[in-house]
């Protein structure tokens, strides 16, 4: 037999098939996992992130607060200490060289400024005396507010600044006590908002000015800034505080409020460098997906491999099964072809019948001599053997018949005793002994007679197939069970059967025999026609020993068939049908018995 019974396309296409099926099965789950687990590892990381440059905005904008705050508390300070004793020159001279000495130099010069906007004293390094600041922004703010702090702006100077004023009253006029805050300090706690190479910070205006180097972007970017925070904090910059951490093209944000809301820190991250954790673990997911995906699709080339090869053998057993059937379809050709030999035979014998009768009669008209008498014995015998003859082919063709389905009361003794007649040939060729022994006074069974010759012979030809070559004892016998049930016992002396094969016997198909000698539905038939009749078939069998089968079968009950008659039913439980109880046939006569055996009466008959 070839390796494969399939063609090289159907085997190409049941391949791609499998693994189709593995990939839909395995490798489909495993994607819709992996990709769950990186949208949520994707969605935590992303908090986790935007948390820390939340926390890092919020620490950093704090301590630049507290310095503005510090410098304001420390001019207000001065106001409440010195008042009018600030119009002094000199005095604001020392006072500025005192605040500059203690604040490390963060204070840049202090000026009186009136009620005009007119600057009427000044100390510092510039030359700011009578400067005016009526049309500065800064001015007309501050002189609406007690204490304020400006936006960065360029001034009569010419470079960025900011300053904190004061406003004080000197004999019920109002003047404003301003200082320039050093802008190199204030930009280097900008500045020190350093995390990785692109983690920085800087500071806009609600205009989106910037108040400090605005990094990686230009001037213009600071309205756009602006938008970004206004979207944030709500209508305006001042407005409630809501997701204040969000990722905006390549870049990570995080925002928070300065001095009061005018300002907005800023910190700002590339996103590759924030999320490159997260980049990493993807990665990973995706190296895990590949090597699982790997391993799946190697896994389903070797399960299809042994599929195929299943499937193989599945197609060599259905051609064996095939071949068996074949086998069993030629004994069924060879039963008909028996049963029409039978016919022939039955012709031929019958006339040979009736001529040794007209000899016989003739030969009586004859008067008496010794070749008379040889001549009458001859013709005699040839009857009897006639008679025999007769006996077996009627036998031969009641088994040769179609099974019918119809339930008798049927004398199981006769049935047995039939059917071992029918047998002896066999067990003669085979040289195997048959011991009978039937018990007296057993009721008739519910069965059909034609089936239950086919389950008797079967049970005796796989006994005497056991036995073949070396011989035994078959021993048969018939008895009344402790159930209620009638039993016969069909017991051999042959090698006996293992645990394994027992528990396998009656599986279609399965037999122990040679290729060709067995179909393998002996048994599997007989479990099905015991069974259908209501009864049971049990087995005992023993290495070295032999084996026994018993048949149990339910007695045939006339009340139980009459009223089931009488309701049209007429079905046992088993599935077969009754019909009216027959008489059960009388045994053969002795001179046709085979030779060596007795009546079955209660005694042993052996063949």
């Amino acid at each position: 037999m070839p390796d494969s019974l399939f063609p090289v396309g159907r085997r190409v296409a049941l391949n791609r098939l499998i693994y189709m099926g593995i990939l839909v099965a395995s490798v489909l789950p495993l994607v819709l996992i992996l990709g769950v687990m990186n949208l949520h590892l994707g969605v935590s990381f992303r908090e986790m992130v935007f948390g820390q440059a939340r926390e890092i905005a919020d620490r950093h904008s704090q301590k630049i607060d507290d310095f503005l705050h510090e410098r304001l508390a420390s001019v207000q300070m001065l106001v409440e200490a010195q008042g009018a004793g600030l119009l002094d020159p000199a005095n604001l001279n020392r006072k500025l060289a005192a605040m500059r000495s203690a604040y490390g130099g963060v204070y840049v010069d202090l000026g009186m400024v009136d009620d005009a906007g007119i600057q009427r004293v000044y100390a510092g390094p510039h030359r700011l005396e009578g400067t005016d600041y009526s049309h500065e922004n800064w001015f007309l703010q501050a002189g609406a507010r007690d204490v304020f702090i400006s936006d960065v702006f360029m001034g009569v100077r010419k470079s960025p600044h900011f300053i904190v004023a004061v406003k004080l009253m000197v004999d019920g006029r109002a003047w404003i006590l301003r200082s320039t805050i050093d802008f190199a300090s204030f930009v280097s706690l900008v500045e020190d908002v350093r995390v990785g190479a692109t983690g920085q910070a800087c500071i806009i205006n609600r205009a989106g000015a910037f108040q400090t180097s605005g990094g990686r972007h230009s001037a213009g970017d600071g309205a756009q800034l602006a938008g970004f925070a206004r979207r944030v904090f709500g209508g305006g910059i001042a407005g409630m505080d809501q997701d204040r951490a969000f990722e905006e093209g390549d870049m990570v944000y995080a925002m928070s409020r300065l001095k009061g809301g005018d300002w907005i820190l800023v910190f700002q991250q590339s996103s590759r460098e924030a999320l490159q954790g997260l980049h990493a673990a993807q990665r990973t997911l995706f190296l895990v997906l590949g090597l699982a995906s790997i391993a799946v699709l190697v896994l389903g080339m070797f399960l299809a491999q042994r599929i195929i090869e299943r499937i193989d053998g599945l197609e060599r057993e259905m051609a064996a099964l095939n071949a068996q059937v074949v086998e069993a379809g030629k004994l069924s050709a060879l039963g008909e072809m028996a049963a029409g030999i039978a016919h022939e035979i039955n012709n031929p014998v019958a006339i040979m019948m009736e001529e040794a009768g007209w000899i016989e009669d003739v030969l009586g008209e004859l008067q008496e001599q010794d070749a008379v008498r040889e001549i009458g014995d001859s013709a005699r015998q040839i009857r009897t053997q006639g008679v025999r003859c007769r006996d077996i082919t009627h036998k031969l063709l009641s088994f040769a018949r179609r099974s019918d389905r119809e339930v008798h009361a049927v004398d199981i003794n006769a049935m047995v005793t039939e059917m071992v007649e029918l047998s002896g040939q066999k067990a003669r060729t085979v040289s195997v002994h048959v011991v009978v022994a039937m018990a007296e006074g057993l009721p008739p069974v519910a069965a059909s007679p034609s089936e239950l010759q086919q389950v008797f012979l079967n049970l005796f030809n796989n006994a005497f197939d056991a036995m073949e070559g070396s011989g035994g004892t078959l021993k048969v016998a018939t008895l009344m069970s402790d159930n209620g049930m009638v039993a016969v016992n069909v017991a051999d002396t042959g090698p006996g059967m293992p645990e394994a094969i027992l528990q396998r016997i009656y599986d279609p198909f399965f037999t122990t025999k040679p290729v060709g000698k067995g179909t393998g539905l002996g048994l599997s038939i007989c479990y099905g026609i015991i069974n259908k009749m209501g009864g049971e078939i049990k087995v005992s069998s023993i290495v070295g020993v032999g084996t026994t089968f018993q048949v149990l079968l339910p007695p045939f009950d006339p009340a139980v068939h009459a009223a089931q008659a009488a309701q049209g039913t007429g079905l046992l439980a088993g599935g077969g049908r009754l019909t009216s109880a027959c008489p059960a046939p009388n045994p053969p006569a002795a001179a046709s018995a085979p030779p060596g055996t007795t009546p079955p009466d209660g005694g042993s008959k052996d063949t």
